[in-house]
């Protein structure tokens, strides 16, 4: 069941005869448990004619005299015969489309067979149980030092100002998290700063250096996408990961400066940080949206770059925690981000880490794999209800991105978009949003119209069955 929402699942069933049970079973116990990784693939429905090379040939040990009546006799240990070019046979691949582990795993054994059966989730379903600090205790434990990733912050969330991309190039960066401590007591009895006999270093830090091989692998990638659907390198990921979110650290890595101060790392190193990022292939304007144009040709533009899905909030300037430290799931903040941009996060059927804005404008008809036609159908159903909302409401702020500043409610911004052909026909249905990303009431407006169409996206809604296509994504 892939889909673009967190987290993907699949199902496999298995009927094993008696006689096989043997390489299902070691010493008694069944072999397929929960951990094991899965990946899935599914032959395709369309012939590819390209996938093998002049250099294939010579490992046949197979001659034809053409795709019609192939002459199957005559064998051959290279490509003595010319007259056969195998490059332009066509062939059906197969396709992944599902990579995760088994989260349940079940067997029975009845009338001479054994059945299995596993329910699996794809790699984000760890990311439910990796823990990342927000806000870290100033007393609280720290296995393996500055790595624990549990630090004290003044600004009231370790995310506060970083922008969608730096958050979800982090989370996919730190691998393993922050060391799960909740809360700590002085008079406590605690194995969270263990060490291991073996190499003397803490468990907790092997754990995380296990994670961090694992999501170092080469089956699982992070793919970022802009706003203009372009698909950003690794520099271009880094960049914005680093230079969106002012990490000193990875700036001095991006810069290829082993040992610089603070003042290197001013104005003049983000010129030269942006200047290197554009000769690479990053485009500036990839995180702008163009929401609005007027009759004299002024667009109001909406860059994703602002967008924090934690803002400032005055209020928790300055608070220090003592003894408790503050905790979200990386699935939590990758959440949060989704929600205030309205970009996806998923993994996708490849194994990879997909972070993109939703592709609704795209005109795939020139392809036939995203093309269905009528006679693919084996079954459709439609259905259409009432909207939930004919007009909205969003309040917006004088001051972008901050909470607390005394101009909440009726004295900062507020906008209203009403449509009118929905009140004639369903009355008046009030929906309402908050932005605080948002300081023009022009921009807000914009806005509200956009959020009344996601507010009533299920008002119609359709269900297809089709033949297998794993090429369909």
């Amino acid at each position: 069941e892939p889909n673009t929402e967190p987290i993907a699942s699949a199902t496999i069933s298995m009927s094993i005869p008696a006689f096989a049970g043997e390489y299902f079973f070691r010493d008694g116990d069944f072999l397929l448990r929960p951990g094991l990784e899965v990946v899935i693939y599914m032959r395709g429905r369309y012939t590819n004619p390209d996938l093998l090379t002049k250099d294939d040939a010579a490992t046949l040990d197979v001659t034809a005299t053409g795709l019609e009546g192939a002459n199957l006799t005559s064998t051959v240990t290279g490509d003595s015969d010319a007259s056969f070019d195998p490059t332009g046979v066509p062939i059906t691949p197969y396709y992944q489309v599902f990579h995760g582990v088994v989260t349940e795993a079940s067997h029975d054994y009845s009338g001479g067979e054994y059945t299995a059966s596993m329910s699996c989730s794809d790699v984000l379903h760890f990311w439910q149980n990796l823990k990342i600090s927000t806000n870290g205790a100033v007393f609280g434990p720290r296995p393996g030092g500055a790595a624990s990733l549990v630090e004290p912050t003044l600004q009231g969330h370790t995310f506060q100002g970083a922008s969608p991309y730096s958050i979800i190039y982090t989370l996919y960066r730190v691998g393993f998290g922050a060391s799960g401590a909740v809360e700590y007591n002085l008079e406590q009895e605690t194995n969270v700063s263990a060490n291991s006999e073996v190499t003397g270093q803490t468990h907790y830090k092997a754990a995380a250096a296990w994670w961090e091989k694992r999501w170092a692998s080469d089956s699982i990638h992070l793919m970022m996408y802009g706003a203009d659907g372009s698909l950003y390198n690794a520099y271009s990921q880094s960049y914005l990961g680093a230079f969106s979110g002012k990490n000193p650290e990875q700036l001095k890595t991006l810069l290829g400066k082993g040992k610089t101060d603070s003042k290197a790392l001013s104005a003049t190193a983000d010129k030269a940080l942006a200047k290197l990022a554009r000769d690479l292939g990053y485009n500036p304007l990839s995180t702008q949206v163009s929401v609005a144009v007027d009759k004299g040709g002024n667009t109001s533009r909406q860059d994703a770059l602002k967008q924090q899905a934690f803002c400032l909030d005055i209020s928790l300037l300055g608070n220090v925690n003592l003894f408790e430290t503050e905790y979200l799931s990386k699935l939590e903040i990758a959440n949060a981000v989704r929600t205030i941009t309205g970009f996806e996060f998923y993994q996708d059927v490849t194994g990879n880490l997909v972070f993109k804005p939703p592709f609704y404008n795209m005109d795939t008809s020139a392809d036939p794999v995203y093309v269905i036609d009528d006679g693919d159908l084996i079954s459709i159903s439609q259905s259409e209800r009432e909207p939930e909302a004919t007009y909205i409401k969003g309040t917006g702020s004088h001051f972008q991105n901050t909470k607390g500043v005394g101009l909440d409610g009726w004295l900062g911004m507020n906008s209203t978009y009403i449509d009118y052909r929905l009140v004639a026909q369903f009355g008046w249905r009030e929906s309402e949003f908050e932005s605080s990303y948002i300081s023009d009431t022009r921009a807000l407006f914009v806005l509200a119209m956009n959020r009344l169409d996601l507010v009533n996206i299920g008002c119609k809604s359709a269900s297809i069955t089709i033949p297998l296509r794993p090429e369909l994504r």
